[in-house]
This record gives C-alpha cells, structure tokens and sequence, in this order.
C-alpha cells in the first residue's frame, strides 16, 4: 500500500523445463536392430518475466494500470540411432537453431460504479519480437436487475500469440515460419447470477468467439500458416449450493459448438463438465473432491467423441499456524484417483495417481 487509495504490486518469475522424447526400434520391427535407439530428442526451454500493477480507488471508481514482460528461449539436441542415419541420411546429433521471442504489453482497465451499473472499459497494447504489436480493446457492463439478480455482459477484442516453435529456431527437418501472425478473436458474453433460493446459486452464460487468422499447416510446404476465420459458439451453466453442516456442492458445465474455416465442413461440438464436492470449517480444516469430464471436438483430438473417464481428485489442508501477520497452512493433494484417461490419445497420455503435498506461507 502506498496509499490507503493507491496500491503497487510486483512480481517476477523464472520457468525452465526439460522435455525428453525416445524412440527405440520395436522388436518386432524386420528392420534395424529391435531395441536399439531410432531418435532421442531433449528440448529444453526457460522463460523469464515480470510484472507490475498499480491500482487506484475511491468511493465510485477503480483504475488499474499494469504492465508485463516476458523473454522465452527453446532449443533442443536431437540424437539418431544407426538406422535412422543409414535410411534417413541424418547426422548422429543434431542441435537446433535456438527460438527467441521477447513479449512485453501495458494496459489500462477502469471501473465505474453508477448506481445499479458498474461500467469496465479497457484497452491494451502488446508488442512481440516477432508477431508484431497488437491493441486490445475490451468493455465490460453489469446491472443488479433485483438484490439477488445480476445481469452481466462483455465485449472484447483478444489474440493468441504463435507457439514459439511454430515460428523460430528448428532442427535440421524443422521448418518454421516468421512471417506467421497471431491468432485474433472477437468476443461477446452475455450471463446472469441468481441467488433467489436460499440453498442454492445459479449462474448461466452464453458466448459468440470469432477467431480470424486461424494456424493451418501448409501441406505444400510443411509449414504452419494463416489460414481463414473459425467460430466457436456455446453456453455455460453452474450451480453451487450454499454450505450445509461446512458442506457444499458445486457443478459446472460448458457446451462449445466449433464452426471450421472450411463452411462445407461439419461442425464440431465438445463439452465439459465438473463435479465439486467442498468442506470448509472454522477450525482451519478445508478438503475437495472434484471430478472433471470432457468430449472433445475433432478438431482438437482428431475425431470426434474422445472421451474416456470421469477424472477425480482429492485435496485436504489445514492451517496449522495463524496471528493478524503470518499463516502457514499444510496441505496434500492426489490426482487421477482412478488412472483414468481423459482421450483415446496413447502418444501424450494422461498421467496416472500422483501426489503433491506442501506448505504454503501467507503474510
């Protein structure tokens, strides 16, 4: 707090991962030698960033500015067995051209309370090493139609950037494109909160996404490109049940109807639901048990249909320490209970039962 009205906050972060992906010669293969190495890729890749935010307010208005920053930078070693060499003409290792991108966006978001509306305009402005700038609009409207009913609306422009590898850096068969642009989108919600019952809340949106720009791969070429306009259109839906004995239950769905570039292609719906289960009491004990469930699109798994399990996980803390300046809380959480698979996909499965247990310090 600089202020009792104007408050800055800043952060900073630093990712690195390592992907690793080997490939041995089957051993019912009738060619090469069954187990030996066919190729054996290691990319790795390390983003940093930072953020600040400086946010103003008084009795009928709030003002955020903020900016962010972000360098990224992938490569990778890519080592071939002596049947890939033979047959495919490459090299024992190959090491790829680094990718570099550097991201950097301001943006300004203010909120207007004025009696029964509350108005967010906002606008933001990002620049990419590689992409380009893009500018970002946004307006955002809610009306409390009853104390209990608000009525909520939003109109927006947005952008995805390309994947990094789609347009920097590669190894010897690795082709990337500069020159490919960001995804744009439009966007218009429109929803309503209802708490009249005195169990329960509702909550239903419907949305209209209209994607320009879209990343095809160019089959001439291998290449991804830009190709036309996609829509994606649907509703959301949730309920949660005011708590009962530190008890409550939740559930959400969404339903998405995907429009393709090609007009004479089938659309393609997907939907997701969830299932939450919360305990939450006085003495510091919290717990849930929540069940995800998805039918893809085909245009995101291949066909359609892939739906597999219901996916369930189980958390449980306490805060075993807390005064007016400190907390530490200890906590646990297991994943895919049931090993289920969310898709058909074998190449990138869903990992089975794992297991996160921590501390988390708030002052």
């Amino acid at each position: 707090m600089l202020t009792e009205s104007l408050h800055l906050n800043i952060g900073a972060r630093d990712y690195e991962r390592n992907f690793l992906s080997n490939h041995d010669i089957l051993s019912s293969s009738p060619e090469g030698d069954p187990g030996s190495l066919f190729w054996k890729a290691n990319w790795h890749e390390r983003s940093q960033g930072a953020n600040g935010l400086l946010t103003w307010h008084d009795s009928w208005q709030q003002v955020v500015l903020g900016a962010e920053i972000n360098r990224s930078k992938m490569d990778s070693v890519t080592d071939y067995g002596p049947w890939t060499q033979a047959n495919w003409g490459a090299p024992p290792q190959d090491e790829s051209r680094p990718g570099v991108e550097e991201v950097w966006g301001l943006f300004v978001n203010d909120t207007l309370r004025l009696g029964l509306f509350t108005l967010t305009p906002g606008i933001r402005y990002d620049q990419h090493s590689i992409s380009g700038s893009m500018v970002s609009p946004s307006l955002g409207a809610t009306y409390l139609l009853r104390p209990d009913t608000l009525l909520r609306a939003t109109a927006a422009r947005g952008f995805q950037n390309p994947v990094l590898s789609y347009i920097a850096g590669g190894g010897i068969w690795d082709n990337p494109n500069p020159e490919l642009k960001a995804e744009e989108v439009s966007s218009l919600q429109v929803g309503v909160e209802n708490r009249s019952l005195s169990f329960m809340s509702v909550k239903l949106d419907a949305f209209l996404h209209h994607v320009t720009d879209t990343w095809i791969v160019d089959w001439n070429t291998g290449i991804w490109a830009n190709g036309g306009s996609s829509e994606r259109k649907g509703f959301e839906a949730g309920l949660e049940t005011t708590p009962w004995h530190d008890l409550s239950l939740a559930t959400n769905a969404t339903y998405t109807l995907v429009t393709p570039e090609d007009e004479q292609a089938d659309s393609s719906p997907s939907t997701a639901a969830n299932l939450i289960l919360r305990y939450r009491d006085t003495s510091g004990w919290k717990g849930e048990l929540a069940g995800h469930y998805i039918w893809w699109d085909q245009y995101k798994i291949g066909t359609a249909g892939q739906a597999a399990d219901m996916i369930w996980s189980l958390s449980l803390g306490r805060t075993v320490y807390s005064t007016d300046w400190l907390s530490c809380e200890l906590y646990a959480k297991a994943y895919n209970l049931l090993n289920g698979q969310a898709t058909s996909e074998s190449y990138y499965p869903l990992p089975g039962r794992w297991l996160l247990a921590g501390m988390r310090v708030s002052f």
